[in-house]
Formats: structure tokens, sequence, C-alpha cells
């Protein structure tokens, strides 16, 4: 039988991560470390985020507007730059291995755009 128990992480006391934790150990999937992300201008982002998501956990932000959770995925996904902190995808650094880490997950916007003359394989 697998043990399994839900983890609670605040993130800057406004975003909420939930995890159920496979403990029976496994592949590290998503690892960040004190992610640090702010916008010019401003005190919006993330500061010091830290998430360790294993193969078979099951993982959700959740959090009110501004919190930060867009922001986060967008480091995640390589669309925004960070301004510390590490990003580590299937084991692969995601400064280092960019190109590598985005073949290994799949990322639909809250705002899917169109372009219509682009095909289906570009």
């Amino acid at each position: 039988m697998t043990l399994r128990y839900l983890l609670l992480v605040t993130l800057r006391n406004r975003v909420k991560c939930f995890a159920e934790r496979n403990t029976a150990g496994g592949i590290t999937m998503l690892k960040i470390n004190q992610l640090t992300k702010h916008y010019k201008g401003s005190d919006k982002g993330v500061t010091d985020v830290n998430i360790h998501v294993e193969k078979g956990d099951i993982f959700a932000f959740i959090g009110h507007n501004g919190a930060g959770k867009t922001t986060t995925l967008k480091c995640i996904t390589g669309i925004h730059g960070y301004d510390s902190g590490e990003i580590f995808i299937n084991g692969m650094n995601l400064k280092e291995n960019v190109c590598k880490c985005k073949k290994e997950f799949a990322y639909i916007p809250d705002n899917p755009d169109l372009y219509e003359y682009l095909t289906g394989i570009q």
C-alpha cells in the first residue's frame, strides 16, 4: 500500500500549492528552488518559491488574482525569465537545457492564441 499525504506550501503568504505526495519515492518531475521573479517598477511577482513534484503527484495552484500562479507557470515553461532560483524538469536545469526541458511537458495557456498564417507543424 502506498502512503499518501497532503502537502500545503504557502508562497509569499498569498499562493497555496497543494500536492498529493507519493512517499514511496520516484522521479522528480518538477523541482523549484527559491524561484524569484519581480516585474520592473512593481512589487508583483513571486519570491522564494520552493516546489517539489514527483512522478504520480497530483498538484494544483490555488490563490486569488495577482497571487503569482501564472507568473510561476510562465517561469516554468520558459515564457518568462526569472531573477533568481533554479527550475529542474525531469532532473534537467531549465536555464541550461531550455529546448530539452520544453520537450518534456505540455502547456495550455489561459488565453490560447490562434495564428491563422501558421500550420500545425509550425
